[in-house]
This record gives structure tokens, sequence and C-alpha cells, in this order.
């Protein structure tokens, strides 16, 4: 049986998951909701760049999130515009998630993104995840059906759902915990 192409994008993504170590995870969201609808187009600028600025490896995954009401009220967006928004008690919203293996200082972080997308355009999350946290993180991947990345961006050209930025700086998981 031959596999599909959403089927091999998951394998590869899980694969280079588990395969490698990391211990911090990035997310990127936009503050402005019609802003997120460039998500694709920005995001083959932003792994550049990331890659160009910090000599460590990245493994980005493009997702999209539910997010509530009360998280809805923190986006910026133009009710004249989407006026089926109003009232709205979920949204998804497409965002950046980067996996590394080494914390990168906030305020470094901070720069880079004000520096290439503009002040108070987006903002960050970041965490220190467990080996653990990673195997959940990718079985979840696993088992789940992929995002519908298209319907919600309205995008039809190619979407590159992950990508492994500075692979060489990559170290090998050797197993353990």
């Amino acid at each position: 049986m031959t596999e599909s192409a959403e089927e091999r994008t998951k394998r590869r993504y899980i694969n280079n998951l588990k395969s490698y170590e990391w211990s911090y995870q990035l997310s990127v969201f936009y503050v402005n909701y019609e802003s997120s609808f460039n998500i694709v187009s920005d995001g083959a600028e932003l792994k550049q760049r990331l890659g160009k600025a910090f000599k460590q490896p990245f493994l980005h995954r493009l997702c999209l999130k539910t997010i509530k009401k009360r998280d809805i009220d923190v986006l910026s967006i133009d009710y004249d515009r989407y006026p089926e928004l109003v009232e709205a008690t979920r949204l998804i919203v497409p965002y950046h998630t980067f996996f590394t293996d080494g914390k990168i200082p906030r305020k470094e972080f901070h720069y880079f993104l004000d520096k290439w997308f503009g002040n108070n355009k987006i903002y960050s999350k970041g965490r220190q995840v467990s080996r653990w946290q990673i195997e959940r993180y990718a079985n979840a991947v696993n088992f789940r059906k992929p995002f519908e990345l298209h319907k919600h961006l309205n995008y039809e050209g190619k979407i590159n759902r992950f990508a492994f930025i500075n692979k060489k700086y990559g170290k090998p998981f050797l197993g353990g915990s």
C-alpha cells in the first residue's frame, strides 16, 4: 500500500521530532487576525532568517489553534470586515511552533522578531520541554488528522507544514530520559 503525501509528511516530522534532542519550544502568533492569513508567505522568510540569526537547529511546524472568547478579545480584529466574528465564542488561528535544542534568550528572540515583523505585530511564547512532552506531542501529531490549512488560511498554493532548519547543528537523540 502506498503512503499518501499527508502520511509521509507526518512520518517525516515525527521521525525528526523523536530522532533529535529538543529541549525548548517556541511558538509565534500574530496579534492582528487579518495579518495571520500571511503566515505561509511570512513563514518562508521567517524560517530562512531564523536559521541565519541563530546557530542551532529548529524543527518548525505550521499549526492551527482554537482559541476561546477571552483570548479572541486580545486579538486585533476588524469587525467591520469580519462581522461573523462579533459573536464568536471560538476562533481558529494559525501559528508557528519551533522546537530547538537550547533556550534562546527571550530579549534576543523578541528583538529578532520585532526587527523583522515590526513592533506589536506578533507575540511569542517559549517553554522548556522534557523528553516525555516530546513523545506526547509526537503521539498527538500521529493520531490526529492533519490541519486543514488550505481551508482555514484560504490559500491556494503549496503549504510546507514543517521544516528542519539548521539540521547540521542537530544532536541525535541517543535514548534514555
